[in-house]
């Protein structure tokens, strides 16, 4: 039982640490506004974790949505609902900006 708790954690952190936060870190490209730049890097660095890597994975990074709910282990829904609460807090922010 402990070497099955053991491996299991290990997994998990490993799961983690390759989608860790510095990774998922948005660069702008260079002909965008500087402006714009700047209020979408806080926008995204707003939203949670989860969020933040469904949303990466899903609009910078090109995944399906099967394929995000496969990486990080959870349903296609849920994937959905991350992707739909994060682009509302984005809209927000940025309206509030």
């Amino acid at each position: 039982m402990y070497r099955i708790a053991h491996n299991t954690a290990i997994n998990i952190y490993n799961r983690e640490k390759k989608y860790s936060s510095s990774e998922l870190d948005y660069e702008p490209s260079k002909t965008e506004n500087p402006i714009d730049k700047m209020t979408l890097n806080t926008a995204i660095k707003i939203l949670s974790p989860k969020e933040k890597q469904s949303i990466v994975m899903f609009y910078f990074l090109e995944y399906k949505i099967r394929e995000i709910a496969e990486e990080l282990s959870v349903s296609e829904n849920t994937v959905k609902s991350w992707l739909k609460r994060s682009k509302e807090k984005l809209k927000d922010y940025i309206l509030e900006r």
